[in-house]
């Protein structure tokens, strides 16, 4: 019995287009796919930028994690946006610096307990130059908005500066072809302190541009600022007070108290009233001007030609003015005055008296210490890459930094006399004294 089987082949033919349709369309998906790909890469991708304190933050750790050595930086959140107005409060935001201020502002830094004498300062990797005949550097002098970043390097490099033991620090400056086409950014801000009734201006100005086919780029920026500082002391020494130094060998403060004109050997007393005493009142206005500029140009890939300088200058004109009135006898005194009137409190200390007869004297000082200083660097530099291990540095520098006080500080001392002052050290706070 033959049986044929001719439907099976129609089966067989059919099953084989069936199995071939998705192939065929996968191909034409991955087709489409792939075109609409490329459709999406040539239009443009919108860039979202992360800018300000998150950025610096984000850069700062990126260079500290590409660092060879143990490096710590500050950098700035923006152009002409550094986190402090002085460099010195900007540095003692990393771990180790400490700062000494003068008149409230950071002047000096000290690294791991070490100070000046033993950190080297460089602007862009040359030794930056100082007022002081040593090492150390006053931060005070620049402002910061010329500064785009401040490392604090506390380990050696070869590529570094000796002589840092305890850290080496380099402030960098902006380059040109690091901007993002004209850049151009100002502020100004105005504050007004109401101690000396005086409005601090603080300004600055920053504009580069580079060449279309960023080969070239130049970035000037200028800053001004000045304030005036005041501050109103009182001091005293000589306390005739045992809980306050006096003992069985201190004279104590002698006070005529039955009138008579003399004081009697048992007219000696304990007191709050000190032996000398001064009221002072400092002023001191800072004027601070700053510029800097830098040129950059690569004509080729491998060729990086860089030129950057550095002005600043930095005034202040600091007065103190002091009154004082003494309660003892010296050698530069006229001899001991006349007290009377005395007001005791419960322990039997004298808090209130009056001085009188020719002996009464006023002490007047005038106190002047200005300062004047300029500090200048001019830099070229030229690198040029022979392949990806191998490159070929020249670098020249120079720079200065003059402090043109000449001899100008005062200390002035008048002495005058006269009829009576009233001291009161009853108010529980500053003592009061008048004629």
């Amino acid at each position: 019995m033959n049986i044929k089987h001719k439907p099976a082949l129609l089966s067989l033919a059919i099953s084989t287009a069936l199995a071939a349709m998705p192939l065929v369309a996968a191909t034409s998906d991955d087709a489409t796919g792939t075109a609409k790909t490329q459709q999406v890469t040539e239009q443009d991708v919108e860039v979202i930028k992360v800018s300000g304190i998150r950025s610096s933050i984000k850069e700062s750790l990126f260079q500290k994690q590409n660092a060879t050595s143990v490096i710590d930086l500050v950098v700035a959140d923006d152009i002409g946006k550094f986190p402090d107005e002085n460099l010195a409060e900007a540095l003692q935001r990393i771990p180790g610096v400490t700062i000494t201020r003068n008149g409230g502002e950071g002047q000096n830094i000290l690294v791991r307990g070490l100070g000046g004498g033993y950190n080297v300062t460089t602007l862009n990797g040359r030794k930056l130059a100082s007022e002081y005949a040593g090492r150390d550097f006053n931060f005070d002098t620049i402002a910061s908005e010329l500064v785009s970043v401040l490392k604090v390097y506390k380990s050696p490099e070869a590529s570094l500066l000796d002589g840092g033991i305890g850290a080496i620090i380099d402030i960098e400056t902006r380059k040109p072809l690091a901007m993002e086409g004209r850049t151009i950014a100002a502020s100004a801000k105005g504050i007004y302190e109401s101690r000396t009734e005086d409005t601090h201006p603080h300004a600055s100005f920053i504009i580069g541009d580079k060449t279309a086919d960023g080969r070239f780029g130049a970035l000037f920026s200028a800053v001004y600022s000045r304030k005036t500082l005041r501050a109103d002391t009182y001091s005293a020494s000589g306390f005739f007070d045992e809980d306050e130094g006096w003992g069985v060998d201190s004279a104590g403060v002698p006070v005529d108290t039955n009138g008579n004109g003399i004081i009697d050997a048992d007219e000696t007393y304990a007191s709050k009233i000190p032996s000398y005493m001064y009221f002072a009142n400092a002023q001191d206005v800072r004027e601070r001007l700053g510029a800097t500029l830098a040129l950059q140009w690569q004509p080729t890939d491998q060729l990086d030609i860089n030129f950057d300088a550095l002005y600043s200058r930095y005034n202040t004109d600091g007065n103190r003015y002091q009154i004082g009135f003494v309660n003892y006898d010296e050698e530069w005194t006229p001899g001991t005055p006349v007290f009377s009137n005395a007001t005791f409190d419960d322990l039997g200390r004298v808090v209130a008296m009056r001085q009188t007869g020719e002996n009464t004297m006023v002490e007047l000082l005038n106190i002047s210490t200005p300062r004047k200083t300029d500090t200048y660097q001019l830099g070229l530099n030229t690198k040029w890459q022979l392949n990806p291990e191998w490159s070929i540095t020249a670098d020249a520098a120079y720079s200065a930094a003059k402090n043109q006080n000449a001899g100008d500080n005062r200390f002035i001392v008048a002495r005058g006399f006269v009829d009576a002052i009233d001291i009161n050290y009853s108010t529980g706070h500053l003592p009061r004294c008048g004629d």
